[in-house]
Parts: C-alpha cells; structure tokens; sequence
C-alpha cells in the first residue's frame, strides 16, 4: 500500500523529464513517441512547475535507452546535470555551510525531487558513508534510473567539494555487476566495486567538515523554505515535513509538542501518532531543528553563544552547552574557533 502510494505521487519535476526528451530529440527519437500512452501533453513538458511519478520517469527512460540503443542513457543524463538543474534543491545544497549539512539538506528533502529512494549517512571510523535503498522495486528500468540518480550524485558531489572524483578516496560500491557500457565513462567516474551487499557512496568522514566555497546561510534559509513549501504540495500529508517546517522557522521559538500541535491545527496525541507513523517523534525533529539553527548562527553569525542560546529558547548557556557537545561532540565556543581558522 505504501509502495502504491509513493509511486503514485508526482514528486519528478517537469525540467528532469524535459532534458531527457531534448537529448533523445537531439538523436532523432521525437517526444511523441516516447510519450505515447503516458498522457503527457506537449503543453505540460513546457511548464516547470508540472510534475510526473516515477514511473512516467522511468517508463520514457526505458523507451528512450531502447530507441537509442544507448543503455548508458540514464548515466549519461545524470553525470550532465549541474546543480541549477535541480532548482531550490540545487542551491540549498550548494549554500550549506559544511558538506555535512549539505548532505543532511539532500536526504531531508530528497522525496521532493525523486522518491524511489531511502538514503542515511553514517560514518564507519574514519569512513564518511552514504547508503542508498529503494523504497518499492524498480523493476526492469533499474539500472537507468539508478545510473540517472547516481550520475547526478556524483556531479553534484564534485561541485560541492571542487574537484572531479576520479583518482580520489571517493568509492562507489554498486550492488549490481559491471556493465559493458561502463568502459565508455571510465574517465569520468570515482572508483566503482561492484557485486555489494549494499550501494553504497563512501569518502573520508574528515571531508564532511569541509566548508562549502559557496556558503551562505540567509540564502539556504530561503532555499529551505521553498523546498518545504513544495513538500506541502507533493505530500499533503507528510506530517513529518510539515513538523519540519514549523520548527525551520525561528520565529516560531522551537515550541513544546503541545505548541506545535495547536499550531498544526491538531491535537497532540494526533501529532505524536502521525509523526510515529513515519519513524519520527518531536523531540528528534526539534533537536534537528535546533540543531542545524544552531550551526548556522555560529558560522554564519557574530552573535554571542548566550545570544545563540536565547535564539533557540534554551534557558541556560549550559543547557544549550551540553546540548551542542551532544550534537557535535564539541563545546560551541571549540566549534565557532575550528570553523573559522584560517
């Protein structure tokens, strides 16, 4: 029921499906004959506030690759893409202050772009890693559309960073065999093994504390917000998101569970129960929330740790101490001094 659901919903902007039909124009495949049956009308490709499923995605991808003969084609689309591609999602992540939060920014709000993935980031030692699952099965047009994903992955990875991944400590780990048309992009991809249990993204944890060349924390904020206004019209009832979106707002003051609830215009049990039901509880989405706030206002900011702790309704600055050294495993005046070092 809930696989339905998510493959339902159409959470794939218009731009994506677009670039995929100019380039298989480009190459004499015309859109009306990878549309056919789709209900796609040439008056919605043209609009880019429209959206499609996934498997209208992933059906014009199959048709595209076949056409083609290209079952490179998805790998080739996402190693094309630039952040801008990716609209609000794009600069959200390039306007993170740290790699890390850039990363935290992608798997928060990844469901508004594409769905048909669950992806955590964890460190292994001194291994950072990113761990990609899928949600429902993606049938015979998983490798296109895993490629199409992955590609942009990288891309967007090595803009972050400011260098290409080849010849690097990236490592992909793929839970397929290697295919034939791998070879032709060689020059163009981070180490790949294959046959994993597990696909897998992995580089040293060290480089999640990178400061991004493009930081700037009043325009991820807008950014952000944007995105969570688009994730109130792609999951109406995402209870999750919309928590998320309170809390992202900090003249809202960081409310208790029964504050937030009569702001949501629900009881709090009801939000307790509707955020269970997605894994979450409050007091974890408050604590990221407060969290993230808190990071920004000391890279991004002058403002006293008292003034920060105020910010985010803590009582003491050493409530709000104890809570950053959990977070961080630092105290905030460690943090504030290592992040702006030269």
């Amino acid at each position: 029921m809930i696989e339905r659901a998510v493959r339902d919903l159409p959470v794939v902007p218009m731009p994506y499906l677009a670039r995929v039909l100019q380039v298989l124009e480009a190459r004499g495949v015309t859109a009306e004959a990878v549309c056919a049956g789709t209900g796609l009308a040439p008056a919605m490709v043209e609009d880019p506030k429209a959206r499609v499923t996934f498997d209208t995605l992933a059906m014009i991808l199959e048709r595209g690759a076949e056409a083609t003969g290209d079952p490179g084609l998805g790998l080739e689309l996402g190693l094309e893409t630039k952040p801008t591609s990716h609209s609000w999602y794009g600069y959200a992540l390039i306007s993170a202050c740290t790699v890390r939060e850039a990363c935290e920014i992608g798997i928060r709000y990844l469901g508004v772009r594409i769905a048909p993935w669950r992806v955590t980031l964890f460190t292994e030692g001194d291994t950072a890693v990113m761990q990609f699952e899928e949600n429902f099965d993606l049938g015979s047009a998983r490798t296109l559309v895993l490629e199409y994903f992955l590609g942009g992955v990288i891309r967007m990875g090595e803009f972050l960073h400011g260098h290409s991944f080849v010849d690097t400590e990236v490592e992909f780990r793929a839970d397929y065999a290697e295919q034939p048309h791998h070879a032709r992009f060689a020059g163009q991809l981070p180490r790949v093994r294959y046959g994993c249990p597990k696909l897998q993204a992995r580089h040293p944890a060290a480089w999640l504390d990178r400061r991004l060349a493009f930081a700037e924390p009043i325009a991820n904020r807008e950014a952000t917000s944007a995105l969570d206004q688009e994730r109130q019209l792609v999951e109406p009832d995402d209870w999750v998101g919309r928590t998320r979106a309170l809390l992202a707002d900090p003249s809202n003051a960081y409310p208790d569970l029964d504050a937030a609830a009569v702001a949501l215009g629900v009881s709090s049990r009801s939000l307790r129960r509707h955020l269970q039901a997605r894994g979450a509880t409050y007091r974890e989405l408050r604590e990221e929330a407060r969290r993230a706030a808190a990071i920004t206002l000391l890279e991004g900011s002058g403002a006293s740790i008292a003034a920060v702790a105020r910010a985010l309704g803590y009582a003491d600055v050493a409530a709000f101490s104890r809570a950053f050294q959990r977070w961080t495993g630092e105290p905030p005046n460690s943090y504030r001094r290592q992040r702006r070092a030269p």
